[in-house]
């Protein structure tokens, strides 16, 4: 089971203090009159939802998706634009008509017939005319309206964008159902924290009147110097223990208050973790059969519905690609006046409609390089998916099996911290009447400490187990907003 754990070093150093640490009964006392732990764990998620920045950024994430997706609706729509251009020509080519040419041997004629019969010529030659090409001024202002009527290549671009939009929902959906179990991993690790250190902060108590009763004892002539000497050093070991249990619960707690960005040094309440029974009754609640977890698991965790979105995504993505191959077909109108000036009137009102088809057929291979990139980006999202599949199966089975072993530690470690605790009340009772030697009542002491810290890290273990399972089986995914 693939889980996220958080680097503190005390979590490390307390399993090197079990053969050493003794439990405290203020310990127990001051953990009943804690808030529940899960109302705890709900606040500490709620607070790192809220200011997570990788839960932001997941969000914009998502919106900008959404954002791409309207973009690409918006292509299906008319396109109405307004254009207007306003130029001045100097030169440029010129067309000439040979009127003159056509017309001055026929003028010619006639006044020769009109001085033969004694009148005066009439027609005037003609002297070569031409115009401009080009305006001196001009001006066109229009309103051009643009309307795709045929274009595969629209609507699959619009499913692509749909399905990277619902991935990017579903990211955030998972990147908050994982932030909400790394807080509570920290969690526990602060409390596991929080036990080790008032077990050792115990421990040094007894130790300190265990040498108490050894130094009486040696006055009295009942044991030699090493069993005071002995006790002596035990108690220097547990108050050295105590300085590095206070540092690893100190190093727990900023590790989780990074992971709620805030301040390293704010206060982490403590919680009770409950009483066996219901601790118990919530795991049982959770624990089904290997086969409902992992089909449960492929159904509803986020992970793969993003991934099947974004294959989808992928695949729509490739058949936009293979459209670009065909025409496409659109209609334009414009509509505008233009002239030498900004006039209105039948001299500069145009109106003209068109049929626009435009086919590519040639492009030096670059659509063909497209299909292939999107074909080879479809089947690595693929293949993604199934891995994620494979890693999701393998991580819900593996928390069934942490939660089911879970559930038969608790048994177990209650037993063991019972018989540990009536056996270090008897070699208490025989040190303190001489009858036992220091070792023994070490010994006994020694596996009471490991016995206790073992219950009470078992008991959040429960717990944890059970956040492990709910992730890895995708229970309240629904509450979340993803789709099953």
């Amino acid at each position: 089971m693939n889980k996220t754990r958080l680097p503190v070093r005390g979590a490390s150093l307390f399993l090197a203090l079990l053969p050493t640490v003794t439990p405290a009964a203020a310990a127990n006392d001051s953990m009943s009159v804690a808030r529940p732990i899960s109302a705890v764990i709900e606040d500490y998620v709620r607070l790192g939802s809220e200011s997570s920045l990788t839960l932001e950024n997941q969000r914009l994430q998502a919106e900008q998706s959404e954002m791409a997706l309207r973009a690409a609706q918006a292509r299906l729509r008319p396109e109405v634009s307004i254009n207007s251009r306003y130029t001045v020509n100097s030169g440029g080519r010129e067309i000439t008509a040979p009127i003159d040419e056509l017309l001055n041997p026929a003028y010619q004629t006639l006044n020769q017939l009109l001085v033969s019969m004694g009148q005066p010529a009439r027609f005037s030659m003609l002297t070569p005319s031409g115009f401009p090409l080009l305006r001196a001024r001009e001006q066109d202002t229009h309103l051009s309206l643009r309307q795709p009527l045929y274009a595969p290549g629209l609507l699959d671009g619009i499913e692509a964008n749909r399905a990277a939009a619902e991935a990017a929902q579903l990211g955030s959906v998972a990147a908050l159902r994982t932030q909400r179990r790394d807080i509570t991993h920290a969690y526990l690790i602060t409390q596991k924290a929080r036990a080790a250190s008032l077990i050792v902060a115990g421990s040094v108590n007894i130790l300190q009147e265990n040498l108490r009763i050894n130094e009486s004892l040696y006055a009295n002539g009942k044991i030699t110097q090493d069993a005071v000497l002995r006790a002596r050093a035990e108690l220097l070991s547990a108050t050295q223990q105590r300085i590095e249990a206070d540092q690893g619960r100190d190093q727990a707690q900023r590790a989780l208050n990074l992971l709620l960005n805030r301040p390293l040094e704010s206060v982490v309440e403590d919680a009770a973790p409950g009483d066996d029974a219901t601790l118990m009754a919530l795991l049982n609640d959770e624990i089904d059969s290997a086969n409902t977890v992992v089909e449960r698991a492929r159904r509803t965790r986020p992970e793969l519905q993003q991934l099947r979105r974004a294959t989808e995504s992928a695949e729509a993505q490739l058949r936009a690609a293979q459209s670009r191959r065909g025409p496409t077909v659109a209609l334009g109108v414009d509509t505008g006046v233009q002239g030498e000036n900004f006039g209105t009137g039948p001299r500069y009102n145009y109106l003209s409609g068109s049929l626009l088809l435009e086919w590519t057929i040639f492009d030096g291979g670059a659509r063909s390089a497209s299909i292939a990139s999107a074909r080879l980006a479809a089947r690595q999202t693929d293949n993604l998916r199934q891995l994620a599949e494979q890693k999701i199966e393998m991580e819900a089975r593996a928390a069934l099996d942490a939660a089911l072993a879970a559930r038969e530690s608790l048994a177990a470690a209650q037993a063991r911290a019972a018989a540990a605790s009536a056996a270090f009340r008897i070699a208490s009772r025989k040190r303190d009447e001489g009858a036992s030697t220091q070792i023994e009542f070490l010994d006994a002491r020694n596996a009471l400490t490991t016995a206790e810290l073992n219950l009470a890290w078992t008991r959040l273990d429960l717990i944890e187990r059970r956040a492990d399972l709910q992730f890895a089986a995708g229970s309240g995914t629904e509450l979340l907003g993803a789709a099953p």
